[in-house]
């Protein structure tokens, strides 16, 4: 599902900044069961600024202003369902699971459908919906922590605007490969705004770290046990890979591309994407020697 936002990928982000944020645990702890409800106003405000933000650290000024709603975990449940049937049709999803169970990386009875759609409902934090062009928060994450989501998500209705996300991203249209190679740099783009976002008050930039993979890779486990009866702490390990290669390995790929080239470089993706997941695992590989499949 393109335009979302896990709740573990802002825990994996933000603990490359700050290590003392448990996300997840401040998200779910009982002192913050209101969430976000009745703060509507508030955070309708603080998407007008933080969408003037990421417009300005990625040079897009907005076309045109984004909707705002919040949403109950009954209606995130819709739209992982909706979403699912709209993206994925059941016999792919049961071919799948047969191929996976039949070299062992899922267990044999395991209802991959059903998994999944559990597991995203557990993790999705907001969504923008790039048919309805309308940003969805969920209502339960403390209003504090909106600003977050909001960065990530602010970016894919920009991503949107210019570069039209269904034209794009469409898992019918291309083979898996091609698709996950996509969704690297459109999630990837999303978290190195978010991060530029949240490394901008620090006067600080992606380009002051290492690569940022082998930082989050190596830090993926832990944090995992900071997420307690999580269905993510539990995936099969196939699973785990593909949810997170978008973010992980598109936000180092774009990471590489940053250091050398100007956000225009990016914009100019978009009309010559990456055509493989090893273009984007090794970036030399799309930007210098084209080396397609």
């Amino acid at each position: 599902i393109v335009g979302y936002v896990l709740l573990f990928a802002l825990l994996l982000f933000s603990a490359l900044i700050a290590s003392n944020i448990n996300f997840y645990a401040l998200a779910k702890s009982e002192s913050s069961l209101t969430g976000s409800k009745g703060n509507e106003e508030q955070l309708r405000n603080w998407a007008k600024e933080v969408l003037i933000d990421v417009g300005q650290i990625r040079g897009m000024p907005t076309k045109q202003a984004v909707e705002i709603k919040l949403s109950s975990p009954a209606e995130i449940k819709d739209f992982v369902i909706a979403r699912f049937k709209k993206e994925n049709t059941s016999e792919k999803l049961l071919a799948t699971q047969k191929t996976l169970a039949k070299i062992g990386l899922i267990p044999p009875k395991m209802n991959l459908e059903k998994y999944l759609t559990d597991l995203y409902m557990e993790q999705i934090g907001g969504y923008y919906d790039q048919y309805k062009k309308i940003l969805y928060l969920a209502d339960w994450i403390p209003a504090e922590f909106q600003k977050l989501v909001m960065a990530h998500e602010l970016l894919h209705a920009l991503q949107d605007q210019y570069f039209n996300l269904p034209r794009l991203i469409n898992p019918h249209d291309d083979p898996n490969d091609v698709h996950m190679a996509k969704m690297a740099l459109v999630e990837g783009e999303a978290t190195a705004v978010m991060m530029e976002y949240l490394l901008k008050p620090q006067g600080i930039s992606l380009n002051d770290f290492p690569d940022l993979k082998l930082l989050m890779l190596e830090q993926l486990k832990g944090q995992l046990t900071q997420i307690p009866n999580s269905k993510l702490q539990q995936v099969p390990n196939v699973i785990q890979k593909n949810i997170l290669f978008p973010y992980i390995y598109g936000l180092s790929f774009l990471q590489v591309v940053r250091k050398s080239y100007p956000w225009e470089r990016v914009s100019a993706m978009y009309n010559d994407p990456p055509s493989s997941t090893e273009q984007i695992m090794h970036p030399e590989k799309y930007l210098t020697k084209r080396d397609n499949p």
